[in-house]
């Protein structure tokens, strides 16, 4: 890793095949995807490996300003990798007519099973240097948190469903 990437740790509670699974499931994309001060919009998104993602991110608050247009910021790219319930690679672009937001990024996610669920860590390599690392990281730890609502939504579901609860 260099110095311009980050890698963020966090534990689900959730085993890695549903975690996985949520994590490429359309519908769910844009409840955990975004920061909870951006509204996503998801344009296109294939999760298979060659397969396409593309994503829009609007700030809610209008003096913030956006990578893409007057207050969003839309990436794409491709999906590099999936190894079920293990690995998810993709390769993103931010849309821009700024030279230096056009690199490249890499975005990995590892899950691990733990006692308590899963670890999750995320790897965000290759972000533009004009980009605040600390913002991203405060980005992603915002997104991971929503991602854990998801999951105890869904586990509650299930132990309902269950008769468990």
């Amino acid at each position: 890793m260099n110095k311009d990437d980050i890698k963020i740790c966090v534990k689900l509670p959730a085993v890695p095949k549903t975690v996985y699974e949520t994590m490429l499931d359309p519908s769910k994309i844009c409840f955990w995807r975004a920061p909870k001060d951006m509204e996503c919009t998801l344009h296109e998104f294939q999760p298979f490996v060659g397969g396409w993602i593309r994503i829009s991110l609007t700030y809610l608050d209008d003096t913030q300003v956006g990578k893409t247009g007057e207050h969003t910021d839309t990436y794409h790219g491709r999906f590099m990798e999936l190894k079920p319930y293990e690995k998810i690679v993709e390769e993103l672009q931010f849309e821009s007519a700024e030279e230096s937001l056009k690199n490249r990024m890499t975005l990995t996610f590892l899950l691990e099973e733990i006692e308590e669920g899963t670890k999750l860590t995320v790897i965000h390599e290759g972000l533009p240097e004009s980009i605040s690392m600390k913002d991203n990281e405060l980005g992603w730890l915002e997104a991971l948190e929503q991602l854990r609502k998801i999951l105890l939504l869904k586990e509650e579901t299930i132990l309902h469903e269950k008769g468990m609860i």
